[in-house]
């Protein structure tokens, strides 16, 4: 933020007040965003996985380390500024303590394991559950493993909480939970197929549909054409362990559409849209429990001991809209 200040000398005057402006509201986004994550760190550090945790300790560690950085960056001003005289050493020198910053910044990130689920852990944790190697045991519990050591390796600090990865880091689809009936264009086949998903999906507080943009009506049934494009509908009374598995159950669809996909490129639309549904919730429905099971044993952080209920956060917000009914 502190960039467009020092911008300010290259621009006339009258265009000093708006770039003072924007580095004040990003200066403010920046507290905003900040203020969460290190409520969610000291959160994370709070409870240790052997112990208890002292968050008072923690928070004076903190405070003294933010003393011992001030006194060390007032040190090494000292010493250079005598240095800086030329507008070119001043930026030079605001370049150089940047990509410092940025580089220790992004090293502390990639040095957090957080042991709480978001939508890209959970993708990345139901990917490596379903892989050929977890199934068969071939892991043998080192680097394949879905543990949140092994998660934070994989795990992207720049990703669309959207998309649907498998372990390769290949888009396999796009996903949007509480989402809206609206946005999903409605016709004579695509209804009839959605009736079918709801009476498949009857017993769960969540459904699963296609976004127009890869559904082909060209049959007699909705096929998915190329990526899938998912949209997960709430029911009224839903909770984060539905939430979860949801979005397990959208990861298992594109992993399986994928996987139909290449091996088979040419009749990659065979299965209509609501057997693919279908398919996957079979799959998911089966091993969901054993999934939650080896989670939790590999030190994923539960709500509840004896439902199993880990914690994810997968919305940002309310959902737009929940299913209070249907008829």
């Amino acid at each position: 933020m502190q960039i467009f200040v020092f911008l300010t000398e290259a621009f006339p005057i009258p265009f000093r007040v708006y770039l003072f402006t924007i580095s004040s509201a990003f200066r403010a986004l920046c507290g905003i965003a900040a203020g969460g994550a290190k409520m969610a760190i000291n959160l994370h550090f709070a409870t240790p996985l052997e112990g208890t945790g002292d968050i008072a300790d923690f928070n004076a560690k903190d405070a003294s380390l933010e003393t011992v950085l001030s006194l060390t960056g007032m040190l090494v001003g000292a010493v250079i500024l005598p240095y800086i005289t030329t507008r070119f050493a001043t930026y030079a020198a605001l370049a150089v303590l940047i990509v410092i910053h940025l580089s220790l910044n992004f090293s502390a990130v990639r040095g957090v394991v957080l042991r709480t689920l978001n939508r890209q852990r959970a993708c990345l944790a139901w990917a490596i559950y379903r892989s050929s190697e977890y199934q068969s045991g071939a892991h043998n519990g080192t680097a394949d493993d879905v543990t949140p050591s092994h998660i934070s390796k994989l795990e992207r600090i720049f990703h669309r909480p959207s998309r649907l990865v498998d372990l390769s880091g290949k888009i396999v689809g796009q996903c949007k939970i509480g989402s809206s009936l609206a946005l999903v264009s409605l016709n004579g086949q695509t209804s009839g197929s959605l009736e079918k998903v709801l009476d498949i999906l009857r017993k769960e507080q969540y459904v699963l549909w296609f976004d127009a943009a890869c559904l082909s009506t060209l049959g007699s049934s909705p096929t998915v054409v190329g990526k899938p494009r998912i949209h997960i509908f709430l029911k009224e009374g839903y909770t984060p362990r539905d939430q979860l598995k949801a979005w397990v159950h959208a990861t298992e669809l594109a992993l399986m559409k994928n996987k139909t996909r290449r091996r088979t490129p040419a009749s990659s639309g065979t299965q209509t849209a609501e057997e693919l549904i279908a398919n996957s919730y079979r799959v998911v429905d089966e091993i969901y429990p054993n999934f939650l099971q080896a989670m939790y044993q590999k030190g994923w952080v539960p709500t509840n001991d004896e439902n199993l209920e880990l914690v994810a956060t997968l919305l940002p917000g309310p959902p737009r809209t929940v299913i209070v009914g249907i008829h």
